[in-house]
């Protein structure tokens, strides 16, 4: 049997980078056999890599990190993206934030998959949700 090895190189947040938005991230995986082995996201806005590694866990630069210790929501960030237009994952997510707005802390829209996963795998972030990942887009969550 032979090992199928892929790897991309992707840039997250393009819209936001084509608008001027400073919230832009790229990102470059490894997996092996549609196994994500080792992801790294880097946000050149403010200088922050994030690098998870499978069985070894997730780093911001040098630093280990780890999702959020708190007990519940309603001190949490809850970070989430929509859908392009003509998804209707966009009003679904709407829904799900509409229903839980009066218990959690905050909520933000993040504009990059791969920086919401990433916050929230350094706890700043309570959770981040967003149905509709393309396979790369989570090889920064591969620990």
């Amino acid at each position: 049997m032979k090992a199928t090895y892929g790897s991309l190189i992707q840039m997250y947040g393009a819209r936001n980078y084509a608008w001027g938005i400073p919230f832009v991230s790229l990102v470059a995986g490894l997996a092996l056999d549609d196994e994500a082995l080792v992801g790294v996201n880097y946000d050149p806005m403010c200088n922050e890599m994030f690098h998870p590694e499978r069985g070894k866990g997730a780093f911001l630069n040098d630093d280990s990190i780890h999702v959020s210790d708190r007990p519940n929501l309603s001190k949490s960030v809850v970070g989430f993206d929509l859908s392009y237009a003509g998804d209707d994952g966009a009003s679904n997510r709407l829904q799900v934030i509409q229903a839980m707005l009066n218990d959690v802390g905050s909520t933000r829209i993040i504009g990059s998959a791969a920086l919401g996963i990433s916050n929230a795998a350094a706890g700043r972030h309570g959770i981040y949700f967003n149905h509709r990942l393309e396979p790369w887009g989570r090889w920064q969550a591969c620990s």
